[in-house]
């Protein structure tokens, strides 16, 4: 019995399944390859254990922490307080950043006001502040907030202002001499043309946004992953430092796997000319 021929569609979503299996395969080679070469390294012991602590003493102390959390605290509550602190503010980040950088991309007036003052605190290490943020807000949540705002808006918000700049002019043309006004210019043309680049730049924010979060834990905290980082790491529990340290990796790739699925699903023609 013969088959039916494929017509072009089934072609690419077969080969689309196929690349997506290939490149899911490859990266579990590379995890399992990585698992072994540490396996290997801590078996043959070149590094004093309490330097790399082997894979079976860090999963050890994972499934304590899991069981007895850390400090008197739950390993869920210090998860908790981290994602917390980090969606607070990305979400600050998200709903003034996008909008702030849309009307700095529109108006040369607002991009007057603003772009000096985001060009002149964005190159400075977020650190460097931090403890100016203490100085004003005290050692409570509010700094740590503030610090990963501020980490957050340039990104977001200079991003959104060049998705602007790159739309093409002959779609606004086209829009404005089919009678469009300018509202509906924005909606149907601008908006949806800068949304590619703006999901681009809200995975790249998340990314630094968490990398500043635990930075800023380590500083100045008593609670959350950052801080069960430099605790443990003070006593020398360097298979805890690393359980915590694959937790937050766990963590932050689920957030850009979602980020990166939302991306799909909003901008499905991204990247296809």
């Amino acid at each position: 019995m013969k088959h039916a021929r494929m017509g072009p569609v089934g072609v690419r979503v077969r080969g689309s399944l196929r690349l997506l299996s290939n490149d899911i395969a490859w990266r579990v080679w590379v995890v399992l390859l990585a698992l072994l070469a540490w396996y290997i390294v801590t078996a043959l012991e070149l590094f004093l254990p309490i330097a790399l602590p082997s894979p079976q003493r860090v999963w050890s102390s994972f499934l304590q922490l899991t069981r007895e959390g850390y400090s008197g605290v739950s390993l869920g509550a210090h998860i908790s307080i981290s994602l917390t602190r980090l969606l607070a503010a990305y979400a600050a980040v998200c709903l003034t950043g996008i909008p702030l950088g849309l009307a700095m991309g529109y108006s040369p007036k607002v991009k007057a006001v603003f772009d000096p003052v985001i060009e002149f605190y964005r190159p400075v290490p977020p650190l460097a502040y931090l403890m100016v943020l203490i100085a004003w807000f005290g050692i409570g949540e509010l700094p740590k907030l503030v610090l990963l705002y501020l980490v957050g808006l340039p990104l977001m918000s200079v991003s959104s202002a060049a998705a602007v700049r790159n739309v093409r002019v002959e779609r606004i043309n086209g829009a404005l001499s089919l009678g469009a006004n300018q509202w509906q210019v924005f909606r149907f043309v601008v908006f949806p043309s800068c949304l590619p680049q703006i999901l681009t730049a809200m995975r790249l924010t998340f990314g630094l946004s968490f990398a500043a979060l635990v930075a800023a834990e380590m500083m100045a905290a008593s609670s959350g992953l950052g801080w069960m980082v430099r605790h443990s790491g003070q006593f020398l529990r360097t298979d805890v430092v690393l359980a915590v340290i694959f937790i937050m990796a766990v963590a932050a790739l689920l957030g850009e796997g979602l980020l990166r699925l939302t991306e799909r699903k909003l901008v499905p023609w991204a990247g296809k000319g």
